[in-house]
């Protein structure tokens, strides 16, 4: 007598895999991003401005890093070169530098990823200071608010 096995595949499921878990996903990226510098996406709590030559419009930056940073721009292009003026509004996490920064892309909603290309070993290190004091900050504000959530649990039951 033969037995007859079937499998039933399903969306991609095996009987040998298994879902991903985020942190894998999370990690997956992580090893696939090629950046040289640690980024810090701007939160409510740190936010960065961008002042772009003579502009007296400050923008908000999308995200900053040693290496670069990202805002919203209609008029820049692909290769244009100014001195952007980085600014924090945060007084625990004091931010004022001026490099000079080149456009390398722009999405078609106005995102502009620039890069400092002559950037001083200064400002460089002050940038890398700068990211890793607003991580911490970040760190800190959602650990105290964890807190107070646990502390709010445990009082109501």
């Amino acid at each position: 007598m033969i037995l007859r096995r079937t499998v039933l595949l399903t969306g991609g499921w095996s009987l040998f895999s298994k879902k991903k878990d985020s942190f894998f996903v999370w990690l997956e990226k992580t090893l696939k991003d090629r950046r040289r510098s640690f980024r810090y996406t701007a939160k409510e709590n740190v936010r960065v401005y961008v002042r772009v030559g003579g502009e007296a419009e400050n923008r908000l930056a999308e995200d900053i890093s040693a290496g670069g940073c990202s805002f919203n721009h209609p008029d820049l292009r692909p290769g244009d070169r100014f001195i952007i003026h980085l600014m924090s509004h945060a007084p625990e996490i004091p931010l004022d530098l001026m490099p000079m920064a080149e456009v390398l892309g722009r999405t078609a909603s106005g995102q502009c990823h620039c890069s400092f290309p002559d950037i001083m070993e200064k400002e460089e290190e002050a940038l890398h200071r700068f990211v890793l004091a607003a991580q911490r900050h970040e760190f800190r504000r959602r650990r105290k608010l964890k807190i107070m959530e646990l502390r709010k649990k445990k009082f109501d039951i």
